[in-house]
């Protein structure tokens, strides 16, 4: 099997020599079967260089804005073991019509739930009395 070579598998080739040449290294080796889907250290890796491409692409300005939005839901989320949902659609059995909304972000216990929908846009939200916001209270209330 020939291996991409970058940064990361050079570092890993020097703290483990044998995971430079595993064919010679171990007779009758097999790659094992990749599972994009597993959580592990190379898959969560992908993501945060993903993530942090997609942050370093915006203004400084912008990235700053989601530096203060991840710190504050952070501090939210390291008070108890919530429940997460991330952008999870939810019915709104309470109107006639049952109509599918979905938050961007939610976190839930029994007896506590914080609703995230975050805002870009140049003119800034009122929180008090926010329509959106009581329409997903009420919808995923029953949480």
């Amino acid at each position: 099997m020939i291996e991409r070579f970058s940064a990361s598998v050079a570092s890993r080739h020097l703290q483990c020599r044998g995971s430079a040449n595993l064919e010679v290294a171990i007779p009758n080796w097999v790659p094992p079967e990749v599972d994009d889907t597993a959580d592990n250290a190379a898959n969560r890796g992908t993501i945060m260089h993903e993530m942090f491409a997609g942050i370093m692409s915006l203004s400084t300005k912008d990235a700053r804005m989601m530096e203060q939005a991840l710190a504050y839901v952070n501090g939210i989320r390291a008070k108890r073991r919530f429940k997460v949902l991330i952008e999870q659609s939810m019915v709104a059995e309470w109107l006639m019509t049952k109509p599918s909304t979905t938050a961007d972000l939610v976190f839930y216990v029994q007896d506590e739930i914080h609703i995230f929908d975050l805002k870009t846009g140049a003119i800034p939200v009122q929180v008090y009395d926010n329509k959106q916001m009581l329409y997903y209270g009420i919808t995923y209330g029953h949480l």
